[in-house]
């Protein structure tokens, strides 16, 4: 389904989430796929079928019901062993919300050829990197005394221009004389 959104469907899913809405298609839909791929939720794929019927419910025309809309032709079967298989299985009534989710992957899935062209030739998706250990380059006008808190990286968490993070610690004894004969 996500395969089939346009930028603004795509533009509305990852704000639904908090990520960045901005970049080319491809870029938005590699971003989709990778929600769907590691952080999947039930409200999550809700939102993905609504935006879904939504977009096809306009497409209809007026005298049809939306019952019988046309879907977009699937994409041609992949013949993959089952180790190399991403499946999203999900049960439902049709008169309630999502009842089980589940979502098996496996990290040898072939992108290019599942996807196409909407991942630009990048082979697989990156990996969620590990955050690096953040250290403060030694400078000659300032002396290091002492750590009381471990310096952080400075990438925003979300879209907000203003980012605070309170921060409580406790001075030792020595600590304390340290910043008194510091002055």
């Amino acid at each position: 389904m996500v395969m089939s959104f346009r930028v603004s469907d795509l533009q509305m899913l990852l704000g639904f989430v908090g990520r960045s809405k901005s970049g080319l298609k491809h870029e938005l839909v590699t971003r989709a796929l990778q929600l769907v791929q590691f952080d999947c939720s039930p409200e999550l794929f809700k939102k993905i079928k609504e935006i879904y019927e939504t977009r096809y419910a306009k497409i209809s025309e007026p005298g049809q019901p939306p019952q019988q809309q046309p879907l977009p032709p699937p994409p041609p079967p992949q013949h993959r062993p089952p180790s190399e298989t991403l499946s999203i299985h999900s049960s439902y009534d049709r008169n309630s919300a999502v009842t089980r989710t589940g979502l098996s992957t496996t990290p040898n899935i072939d992108y290019p050829s599942l996807y196409g062209k909407y991942l630009n030739g990048l082979g697989r998706l990156p990996v969620k990197p590990m955050k690096p250990e953040v250290r403060l380059v030694k400078l000659p006008f300032y002396t290091l005394l002492d750590e009381l808190l471990k310096p952080t990286e400075l990438v925003p968490q979300n879209n907000e221009k203003l980012q605070e993070s309170p921060c409580v610690f406790a001075l030792t004894p020595r600590q304390v004389e340290l910043i008194r004969n510091s002055r």
